[in-house]
């Protein structure tokens, strides 16, 4: 779940960027250049119902072990 973008200090000013392009900057920050601003959205993690999460590096949320 993602919540509504807001813009992000130059991030996409005097770079590589251009207005459109999407950027990720960690598995749980996506954004998109628009006029050399970066609006980004952070997904939130839901709260899990096990008391031992695992910790994936290549997904943005922690996750319950399989039971």
């Amino acid at each position: 779940m993602l919540p509504e973008p807001t813009p992000s200090s130059q991030v996409c000013y005097a770079s590589q960027y251009v207005t459109g392009e999407e950027l990720e900057f960690d598995t749980c920050t996506k954004c998109t250049c628009l006029h050399n601003i970066a609006f980004c959205s952070v997904s939130l993690c839901p709260p899990l119902l096990c008391s031992s999460p695992i910790y994936d590096s290549s997904l943005c949320c922690p996750i319950c072990p399989p039971k």
